[in-house]
């Protein structure tokens, strides 16, 4: 009997940097180690821009990322198990249309990565979940009326967030209309390999720049905590 289809619908080719082929590289291969058989969707009829780190440039065609995604891909054995539409110029990159379409019938669940790609109407018994990559955010945004978020996270069965403590008395980002899951972003440890340890002082610096960048507009709220990179450090330096 053939293995459950699972289409992970992302964010990569429009904007094809490391983070989110990382990111979209192990939730695939987790799944393919659970003995699914998992897909790669995105296109641009819900959000069109495209960016090329070549150039800097936005608002560009996916040529660059198509290119990335194809190479990309293929490395990890994905290479007839990704598939992008340019609804610009109807076009079909990795599968063809009608595969396309084949697969995304047959599919039995839908994950789909943050609010950038709508999948087109669901089969039958087709479960859909929603993972928030990019908590605080999402949340404020729905509070504030996203007319567009909000139709597009009401078309999934449920909702995740990576944010663990939203919708949590710890928690003050505000939560209306969906109800708030707490799920992690999957690593899939053979895509690792042992490196030479960095210096706990490293990681500190790192996350301290991040977090500073990170606040959350409309609630007075930072992601940067005191003590945080601190907290960074030690865990560092333990599991040197």
């Amino acid at each position: 009997m053939s293995a459950d289809k699972i289409v992970l619908a992302g964010y990569l080719i429009r904007c094809p940097l490391g983070g989110y082929a990382w990111q979209v590289l192990h939730y695939l291969a987790g799944l393919r180690a659970l003995g699914f058989d998992p897909y790669f969707y995105e296109d641009t009829a819900y959000y069109a821009d495209c960016f090329d780190p070549l150039t800097g440039n936005m608002h560009v065609s996916p040529d660059a990322g198509v290119a990335f995604a194809a190479d990309f891909f293929a490395q990890f054995g994905f290479a007839d198990r990704w598939m992008f539409w340019d609804a610009t110029r109807n076009q079909h990159y990795g599968l063809g249309a009608e595969e396309t379409a084949a697969v995304l019938r047959a599919a039995r669940l839908v994950l789909t990565l943050a609010p950038v790609t709508r999948l087109p109407h669901r089969q039958a018994g087709q479960c859909a979940v929603f993972i928030d990559i990019d908590p605080g955010f999402t949340q404020i945004r729905i509070a504030e009326g996203d007319a567009g978020l909000c139709a597009l996270l009401a078309a999934h069965d449920r909702h995740f967030t990576i944010g663990e403590n939203i919708g949590t008395p710890a928690c003050p980002v505000p939560v209306q209309r969906f109800e708030w899951l707490p799920t992690r972003q999957p690593i899939a440890l053979d895509l690792w390999e042992p490196l030479t340890p960095v210096p706990a002082a490293a990681y500190g610096r790192a996350v301290g720049r991040a977090a500073a960048r990170r606040a959350l507009p409309g609630c007075g709220l930072q992601l940067a905590q005191v003590g945080r990179v601190d907290e960074v450090s030690r865990l560092a330096g333990t599991h040197r």
